[in-house]
C-alpha cells in the first residue's frame, strides 16, 4: 500500500507480532524458540540474537501459506512452588510460615470456642 504526501511516495508496510517461547535445550546449550500455536513456527540458535533472527525468517515463509489459525494464544507464564520443606527456607521465611501457622491455630481455638 503507497501513501501520497507532499508530492513523495511512502511505503507503509503492516507489521503482524508474535510472541515466542524461548528454552535453553540442557543438552545442547542452544536457545530453542517456537510460537505457541503456530504449527512449525520453530527453529533454535546458538544466541538469543540468532535464535530471533531464525524466528524472524521461518514465520514470514510460514505466513506465505496463508493466516495461520493459531491453535493457542501465548498468555504468559506463572511461577509455582510445590513441596517446599521448612529446612529450606530462609530463616525470614520460617519465621513469617511460623506467624501464619499460629495464627491459623489461634483462628481455630477461637472457632471451637
Amino acid at each position: 500500500m503507497a501513501l501520497t504526501c507532499c508530492a513523495r511516495r511512502h511505503t507503509v508496510l503492516f507489521m503482524k507480532s508474535f510472541t515466542a517461547a524461548v528454552e535453553r535445550c540442557p543438552d545442547t546449550g542452544l536457545y530453542v524458540g517456537y510460537v505457541p500455536g503456530f504449527a512449525g513456527a520453530h527453529s533454535q540458535g546458538g544466541s538469543l540474537d540468532e535464535l530471533k533472527r531464525n524466528l524472524e525468517e521461518v514465520v514470514p515463509m510460514l505466513l506465505e501459506d496463508g493466516e495461520p489459525s493459531l491453535e493457542a494464544q501465548f498468555l504468559g507464564t506463572q511461577t509455582i512452588q510445590v513441596g517446599q520443606a521448612m529446612a529450606k527456607l530462609e530463616p525470614e521465611q520460617q519465621a513469617l510460615r511460623g506467624r501464619q501457622n499460629e495464627a491459623q491455630a489461634e483462628l481455630k481455638r477461637k472457632v471451637r470456642v
